[in-house]
């Protein structure tokens, strides 16, 4: 029995499907030909991790903390006619304009030699520095502290150095070191300065440093103080420079 025309029909849908299905046959060989190698095994694709985070102690910089110690030399230029006209109101300004050498003489004035063992915390790039600088002259000694919260150094691994820049302030007791007279000093510091690091772990510094601010005085005991010679003290400015062995 022969089947009819309408039964031999192929409808136009499955026609469209078998040949979409036989086209895509040899692009399905090609693509699994490449995901194999000659000898059919499957290849394996390496999943690598992503590249660690830079903290400069794998490359020979800073670790995330350490210690130094500075050596160097501060100059304090402190003005007693700045600090009488501040604090000394109207009669402090008369007083400063009638008597400008006998002001001048209460002037603190001194170079003092520096050694300030520091903790530096943070490694690269940010970091908090503190130290406890000791400073001496022929006629002033200083106890103090110094905090340094805002701190920025970038490690060039080419050149194994570490440029900073710093901002904080130092907090001292002021002696002299022939009278009973002792008093405060507060600075402000900003410093600039870089790290060479010849070996891993090790770094030697030089900084340079201002101060655009000080206020202190010194003082001996007794009622009538400021009539005695040693009695010094002002309002001013300083510098430094040092030199300095760390341990990061």
């Amino acid at each position: 029995m022969r089947p009819s025309a309408h039964a031999r029909r192929i409808p136009p849908l499955v026609s469209v499907s078998i040949m979409v299905t036989v086209c895509a046959i040899p692009a399905l060989q090609a693509r699994a030909r490449d995901t194999t190698d000659p000898g059919g095994s499957p290849t394996t694709v390496e999943m690598r991790p992503p590249p660690p985070v830079r903290t400069g102690d794998g490359d020979g910089g800073p670790r995330n903390a350490g210690i130094g110690i500075n050596a160097g030399v501060v100059m304090l230029r402190l003005s007693a006619d700045r600090a009488l006209r501040t604090f000394g109101g109207e009669s402090g300004t008369q007083l400063a304009d009638d008597a400008p050498t006998s002001i001048a003489s209460f002037d603190l004035r001194e170079t003092l030699f520096e050694i300030a063992p520091t903790i530096q915390m943070g490694g690269d790039r940010f970091y908090f520095r503190m130290e406890a600088p000791l400073r001496q002259s022929a006629t002033l000694r200083t106890y103090g502290v110094g905090f340094y919260p805002l701190n920025y150094g970038y490690y060039v691994p080419r050149w194994r150095i570490m440029p900073s820049a710093s901002a904080g302030a130092v907090f001292s007791y002021l002696t002299d070191r022939r009278t009973d007279a002792v008093g405060p000093l507060v600075e402000t510091r900003v410093s600039v300065g870089v790290k060479f690091f010849p070996v891993r772990g090790l770094a030697l510094s030089m900084d340079v440093a201002r101060t655009p601010w000080a206020i202190g005085a010194l003082h001996g005991s007794g009622p009538e103080w400021w009539r005695r010679a040693d009695a010094r003290g002002g309002i001013g400015t300083g510098w430094a420079l040092g030199l300095g062995v760390f341990w990061l």
